[in-house]
């Protein structure tokens, strides 16, 4: 057998983080999470594979396809998990979901071979809800060697700074119990989560739903007074950084701990690769070309 789990955002907010941990620890099967799943058990976790999804991480997303077993716990699969090509999700694998919801239940994106409508609790105090037969080392070594693939380069492969590995690095760097925010706009966001490194305790602040760019600042400043004032980050790019510039004076008056890492995209990055791709490179306002059309 090649089990896999994913877990996702509903596990926190059932409040059951810290069983699902111990359920992970007894059942020693491997497990990928979606972006708001991503910090409940340290990236260093043995059987953490990485983070699943359109903008995550390669390693896990190889995890997916190459199962033959998944079950979904705490998230319903939604596009940004499976992408717009639903069919060939998991395509080897028997896929179980549990959801309390039973009209998402029955509204899936994806094909589900073992629907349970029963809330995380309930599938926690079932004795032995999830046991493996026969000998899996192979896939856990297999899921270890994809979990290395989910590097994100050499700090040293580029005449700038990459950000990825800045990322990685600065994480490593602060203390376990950090929250951590990534703001809604692209580059910070795909930057922000596909080099993250979860220490224990450490908290992935995003409006994952929405995705705005600009949400970084006051997401940071919430966040921290939610936290005791205790340090928090603020992960974002130039181009979202002026939508909510004025959040600085709060940070400044309330003398918050926050520590923002402005990425420099020249402009609107975001906006240009859309540009670029859907309206023939027809740019205007947007930065980094010959025009000088926004400046600093």
């Amino acid at each position: 057998m090649r089990p896999l789990i994913v877990a996702g955002n509903g596990i926190r907010l059932a409040g059951e983080q810290k069983r699902f941990r111990e359920a992970i620890d007894s059942w020693q099967i491997p497990f990928v999470t979606t972006w708001t799943g991503a910090d409940l058990i340290p990236t260093d976790h043995a059987l953490n594979t990485g983070i699943l999804g359109m903008c995550g991480q390669g390693g896990a997303n190889k995890a997916v396809q190459e199962c033959d077993y998944l079950m979904a716990i705490g998230t319903h699969l939604a596009i940004p998990h499976t992408t717009t090509l639903t069919d060939k999700f998991a395509p080897l694998a028997k896929i179980a979901v549990v959801n309390i919801d039973a009209d998402q239940l029955a509204n899936m994106n994806v094909r589900v071979d073992f629907p349970e409508c029963i809330g995380i609790k309930e599938l926690l105090d079932r004795e032995g809800c999830l046991e493996v037969e026969g000998d899996i080392s192979g896939w856990l070594a297999r899921c270890a060697a994809l979990k290395l693939t989910n590097a994100i380069g050499n700090p040293g492969a580029s005449s700038g700074i990459n950000s990825y590995v800045f990322n990685d690095m600065m994480n490593r760097m602060l203390p376990p119990g950090t929250c951590i925010v990534i703001d809604g706009g692209g580059t910070a966001l795909y930057t922000g989560f596909q080099s993250c490194f979860v220490k224990e305790g450490t908290r992935l602040v995003c409006s994952s739903s929405v995705s705005s760019m600009g949400s970084g600042l006051p997401e940071a400043v919430g966040a921290c007074f939610a936290n005791a004032k205790k340090l928090t980050t603020c992960l974002i790019g130039d181009g979202s950084f002026m939508l909510n510039i004025q959040e600085l004076q709060t940070i400044v008056h309330h003398k918050l701990p926050i520590k923002i890492f402005v990425l420099n995209n020249n402009g609107y990055l975001s906006v240009r690769n859309t540009l670029d791709e859907f309206l023939g490179g027809r740019r205007h306002g947007v930065g980094a070309s010959s025009t000088n059309d926004i400046s600093w």
